[in-house]
Parts: C-alpha cells; structure tokens; sequence
C-alpha cells in the first residue's frame, strides 16, 4: 500500500508538473524567476557599445524637431574620423525632410569608411486600421548603408524582455540592429532574451551635440560600436524594461548587443529539467516522516534554483525549471499530507507514552468471525509505582509488561485502554483462563529492573466476552478487591463452562477417530550440528472450528481426566515415526510430554511399559519430558513412577527448567537425564545479562549432575552462537525449524546433514 501511494505520488507530481507548463502557467513565474538571476548577478557593460544620445541638450542647442539631417551628416562625419567599429541609427528616416539636407545626409554616408546601419520597422496604418506599414529610409539614404530592423515586441504586460534576430520589410530579411552591431547570426523572427543583469546606466553615453561639436575624446571611441537615438524624455521613445524602469529604445538596443556581445543565453526549455527533477523526487518518497519528506523536498528545490541560477549566470544556459519546482513541490506536499494523516491517525489509536494502540483502537479493531474472550490486565499497585519511577519509568514499565505478554503469547496484540490497564482478545475454543493467565501472571510478577530499581507488580485479570472492554476491566477490579488473580464477568463465566464442556466432548471422539496430528519440533546437537531429536507436539484441526492450538485443549484434557488416552495416541504415533525413520536408516529421538497427573496413574505406567515392550522400538530413543512443578504434588509417588519408566531404557528430561517452585535437591533424587531450560531464560540470554549468568549457570549445575542441557526458545543466530560458547548440548527453537510434519523432518535431518558432510 505505501508503495503504491509513493508511486501514484510520484506520477501525479510529473503530471501536475507537465500540465502546469503545457498550459503555459508556468511563464510569469518562469520570467520573474529569470528576472531575479538578472538582480542577483548584476554586471557592468562591457564598454564596447557607446550611445550617442539625443538629449535635452542636443534638443535646447538646435532648438527645432525634427533635425536638419545635416546634423546626422556631421555625426556621421566626426565618428568616422574617430575611427569606431559600426554607427547604427535609431531615427525614423522614412519620410524626406529639406533636399539640401537628405543630400548632405546621403553624402556623409557614402563617404563613410565605417559601416552604418539605418533603421526599418513597421507599424500599424492607424488606431482603426491594423495593417502593417513599413518604414524603410527614404531612397537616397539607402545607397551606401545595411538596413536594420529596430522591431521591439513587448510581452502582453507591455515589457521588452528579449529582441528579434531579425525580421522582413520590404520584403526583405533584415537583421536586428543588435544583430548587426554585434555581428551576430540568426533566423528572422528568432527572439533572444536581453541580458537584464547588464547596468544600463554602465552604457558609455555621450549627448549628440558634443560629438557633433568634436568636444569629445576619439580614443573613447575608437574600434567601438555606436548607437545613435533619443534619449530625451520628449521624443518619447522609451520602453519599460523588467529591473530597469523605463528606458530609451536606443539603450534598449544597447542592451540587446550586449548581450549578442556576451553570447545568447541557449534555451533548454522545461522537459529536461523537469525529468531531472522527477529522477531525484524518488529519494522523497523513501522518506519516513513528514520532517524529513520535507528537508529532502526543500533541499531538491534549493539545488534546483541553484542549479539554474548558476546555468543561467554563469553558463548563459536558461532552464524553466517552474515545472520541476512544481513536480517537487507535489511530490513533496504527497508525501508529507499522507505523513501527516498518519500521524494523525497513531495519536488517535496510540498511546503517546508505550506507542500501544489504545481503547479507540480497541473498539476499532477489525471484527474476527470466531468465539473470542477479553482479557483485561490491571496493574494495582500502578498509583504508587508511578510516584516511585515517575511518568517515563511507568510508561517504560507498562511497555515491559506487554512485552512479556507478546512474549508469552505471540498472537496477541496488546491495548493500553486506560493508564494501568492493558487488554487484549484470545480465542474462546478450548482456552482455560484460570490456568493460562496464572502462569501468565507468574511470569509477570518476576522483577523488572527499572532505571536500575528491581519493580515488583500486583496483577489482576478480568475476563469477559467478545467486546465487552468495560465488563473485562470491572472484573479485574473485583478480582483485586476479592484478592484473587483471575475474575469473570457472570455472563463469560457461563460461556466459558459450555465451551470446556462441548469441547471436551469432540476431543473425546477426536482421539478415537485419529483426526488429532502429530507434529515434531526439531533439535539441533550442538557438538555435531545435526538434528539429533525432536519434540513430539499434537495438533488438531478441528472439522468446523478450524486449527487449535495444544493450549485450548490440553489443560482441559487435564483437568478432565481425559489426558491419559490423548498421550498414549501421542507416543503410539510418535513410535511409529521414530520406527519408519529407523527404517530409513535416520537415527532420532523423540521427546513426549507427560502430564503430571499420569505420573500417579499405575494403570498408565503400565499401559506405557506394554506399548513400549512390543513396538521393538530401541528404548534410548524415547524422551519422556516432565514439567517442572510434576513433582511437588507427590514427590514420593512421582519418584517411584520416574524410576519405573527409567528402567525400561527411557530418558528423562524435566521440562520448563527454571520456572517451577521445586527444590535443587529433586536434579539429584530424580532419576534425570535431561535438562530443558525454559524458553523465557533463553531467547534472551544473549543480550541480557541476567539471563545469561542462569542459562550459563544452569548449564554447568546439569553437566556437573551429568545431564544433557536443551535450550528451548532459540529464535536467533546470537543467542545459538551464545548456547555453544556457554556449553549447551542441544537447541530447539524456530531457529532450527518450527513444528513440522514427518516428511518435513526427513528433509531438514537431510540438510543437516549435508551442512556437516
């Protein structure tokens, strides 16, 4: 899902991006940004175009308009002899004026050695008649000069931003004056952008009537480019120009051959600066938070307009790159508004201080098609903890606790609903709450080490139905007044009774039909890196109930007495296994779980010793494995049976080592051969110290009583590798393999074994 929306981020901020500039929305903006190079990077002109101006000087000393031409005559004349490059006109001579003075005009310009350039342009016939008129110097004039066109084209805002490299009058091309000034090549009607970063006022001007005069330096002028026009605010020929106010024409055709001068700016238009920008937008979408979709937005944007300030200034290369700004700028607000949402949305469902999800995520959760119970866990004593850790130690401490439980319990998911409660579901079919929440409440009122404060918990437990949050939290508070562990709702109560009841029933007629499974649960040898034994665990798919799990009908099987034929069914189908793997020519053991309550049964020894006796199994390849806490109810009675079943060859492992209450002195009075320590020491004992210093320790009290050590729980390479450094014997965990079927652990033996090989 977030993949998906990172790409259709990715295409709308393109498509935004290419429709913003298709529609030409991006120009003005496209401009400004232009316009604001310009402002950043100022620079003077380049001294090679003089202005020779018609100011208001020239106009007061020949008191008259237009001009006699013979004035220009003598303009001409004087430039001549200083020696500049090309004398380029911006004057209207399309029309005559006094004969004397066109043919002095006309001869000045035949004698001229230097280029001169005379303006054509055209105009519109009048306010009501939109033909073009064109105005090409009168006849005379045309003889010895270049015609250039002086067109400008301001933008639909009235600013002159760029100058034609040329255009046709009388059906002619012509280059621009700027064009021809400069020397410069181009197509007619192709456009170049004015250098707008070049001061006009740095243009060298000089007033036409000092020049006429000769009161002026020839050296100034020597082997440079003159443009000759009005500059005085009367003959109003003037143009707004972006950053530069209104300007006269002639020094907008100053401008122009600058910048042919410095070279054209090359226009690469918005396409690739847009698939650049597009390119670089993917490191947006990786972005985890809404902080940092918007530093990896703001930092593209910035080397963007870096990026085209430095093309445009220093490269004279122009880049619109508006649109990639936009493609950004989408990609970026995209990925920051679904940030956000999400944001939004964990502060709704999550408690600020565990990150668990809270009573508005419990009630919103996602509805199950299955019988569920509710638990609630209240922690009592939670006032006078807070008062000792403070909020953060309580909140680390509320944390610890759901983590034990995900631990316990990895189906879970756990609610924080209100500050000392958590809560969370379990499925109805076949659970025993009394039995399943006091070894849970067991392994939770083991210490916590808080801000290095060993913490010790006062837990009680509610139990009510499906969504009943409110009865499950009142019951945990009556469990605390009545001082009990574990307390039901009236109504789930009843409906727990009629669940253990219907399901005992069908366990009964499962086991006689042979619809439950057996599954085995490798274990790694640790010295020779094979798969040395497994643990045979039953399993039941259920016809219309679906997949139990051992929980939901084991501790009913014991409570109901039932547990004696479902584990002769489990060793009958765990021999033949072992039987066809020794077919096979693979050598395992199987480990078997004995309840406690059948230790005291000597009918069931009995019925143990007959089915060993005529399978022709080899006894050293079964496994009885006995709880822990098996022997506290009848030491005497539990030893006597041990011994029984350790006479016929078979190995005794006490199971869940470390959780019990039992004393030291039962390793030595039981006839063991095995040690299993508890999964909850082991998963962590590479990383946490306490746990490491009982696994190690333990490991060491068993091989001094001369048992075999398996670890349980290994889900990690660490804690594997911590198990051989601490001298372990054997391993068991998903690591290694999770439960399988008979078929599975003849191929995972296999792979083993080639390891080795």
């Amino acid at each position: 899902m977030r993949f998906l929306f990172a790409f259709s981020a990715f295409l709308t901020g393109i498509a935004a991006a290419a429709l913003f500039a298709v529609s030409g929305l991006h120009v003005t903006l496209e401009q400004q940004w232009r316009e604001a190079i310009h402002e950043w990077s100022p620079r003077e002109a380049s001294g090679q175009v003089h202005v020779v101006e018609i100011d208001a000087a020239s106009l007061a000393a020949v008191n008259r308009w237009p001009w006699p031409r013979q004035h220009y005559a003598n303009v001409v004349k004087r430039l001549d002899e200083a020696g500049v490059r090309s004398i380029a006109f911006d004057i209207d001579f399309s029309s005559p004026s006094a004969a004397g003075d066109d043919a002095a005009f006309a001869a000045a310009l035949e004698r001229a050695k230097t280029p001169v350039y005379l303006p054509t342009f055209s105009q519109a016939a009048s306010a009501n008649d939109r033909r073009a008129l064109e105005a090409l110097p009168i006849e005379p004039l045309r003889r010895s000069v270049s015609l250039a066109s002086v067109m400008m084209r301001p933008d639909a805002d009235g600013f002159v931003r760029s100058l034609p490299m040329g255009a046709v009058t009388g059906d002619m091309p012509r280059p621009s004056l700027a064009a021809a000034s400069s020397g410069a090549n181009g197509a007619v009607d192709e456009i170049f952008a004015l250098d707008l970063s070049v001061d006009p006022a740095t243009i060298p001007r000089h007033s036409f009537v000092k020049i006429e005069r000769g009161r002026f330096d020839p050296d100034e002028l020597r082997g440079k480019d003159v443009i000759i026009g009005a500059t005085a605010i009367e003959l109003f020929d003037r143009y707004p120009v972006p950053l530069h106010g209104v300007i006269p024409g002639a020094v907008v055709q100053a401008l122009g051959v600058e910048t042919l001068l410095a070279g054209r700016f090359v226009e690469i238009g918005w396409i690739l600066p847009l698939a650049f920008a597009a390119l670089i937008s993917v490191w947006i979408l990786g972005a985890q938070t809404s902080a940092l979709a918007a530093a990896r937005g703001g930092t593209i944007i910035v080397s963007l307009m870096v990026a085209g300030f430095c093309l445009q200034a220093v490269s004279r290369i122009a880049a619109d790159i508006v649109p990639a700004l936009v493609c950004v700028i989408a990609v970026t607000g995209m990925i920051i508004a679904r940030h956000l949402h999400h944001d939004f949305q964990h502060r709704r469902l999550y408690d600020p201080g565990t990150d668990l999800q809270n009573r508005r995520a419990f009630v919103q959760r996602p509805g199950i098609d299955e019988e569920r119970l509710t638990i609630a866990m209240a922690l009592d004593n939670y006032e006078a903890l807070r008062a000792v850790l403070g909020e953060d130690g309580s909140d680390t401490l509320i944390r610890r606790m759901a983590d034990r439980v995900t631990e316990y319990d990895a189906s879970v998911c756990i609610f924080r609903v209100e500050e000392r409660v958590l809560a969370w579901t379990v499925s109805a079919l076949g659970y025993d709450p009394d039995q399943e929440l006091a070894k849970l409440a067991k392994l939770l009122r083991a210490p916590m080490y808080i801000d290095n404060r060993a913490v010790d918990t006062d837990l009680t437990f509610g139990v009510a139905s499906k969504d009943a949050l409110n009865e499950a939290i009142h019951a945990a508070r009556v469990a605390a007044t009545q001082k009990r562990t574990v307390s039901f709702h009236a109504d789930t109560e009843q409906e727990n009774m009629e669940r253990r009841v219907s399901l005992l029933g069908e366990l009964e007629g499962a086991i006689e039909r042979e619809e439950l499974q057996v599954w085995f649960q490798p274990q790694l040898d640790l010295g020779s890196n094979e798969i040395a034994s497994v643990e045979a665990l039953v399993r039941w798919q259920h016809p219309t109930r679906g997949f139990l799990a051992p929980g939901h009908f084991i501790p009913l099987a014991e409570k109901s007495n039932r547990i004696d034929s479902l584990t002769i069914y489990v060793l009958r189908k765990s021999i033949d296994a072992l039987m066809a793997w020794c077919d096979e020519g693979i050598v395992l053991r199987a480990a078997v779980n004995i309840s406690a309550r059948l230790l005291s049964s000597r009918s069931f020894i009995r019925e143990i010793e007959q089915l060993v006796s005529t399978s022709g199994i080899p006894r050293d390849r079964l496994v009885f494995e006995i709880t822990e806490s098996a022997t506290l109810d009848d030491p005497e009675e539990s030893t006597a049976a041990l011994h029984r079943l350790r006479a016929l060859g078979i190995a005794i492992s006490i199971d869940d080592y470390g959780t019990g209450q039992s004393s030291l002195s039962y390793l030595k009075t039981m006839p063991l051969s095995e040690l299993k320590i508890d999964r909850s020491f082991v998963q962590h004992a590479h990383k946490e110290v306490s746990d490491a210093m009982l696994v190690r320790s333990t490991i060491q009290l068993a091989h001094e009583l001369g048992l075999t050590v398996v670890a349980e729980g290994v889900e990690h390479a660490e804690c594997l590798e911590f198990l051989r450094s601490a001298g372990c014997d054997i391993a068991q965990g998903y690591l290694i393999g999770k439960p399988m079927t008979f078929d599975d652990i003849r191929t995972i033996t296999a792979e083993y074994s080639r390891k080795v090989a």
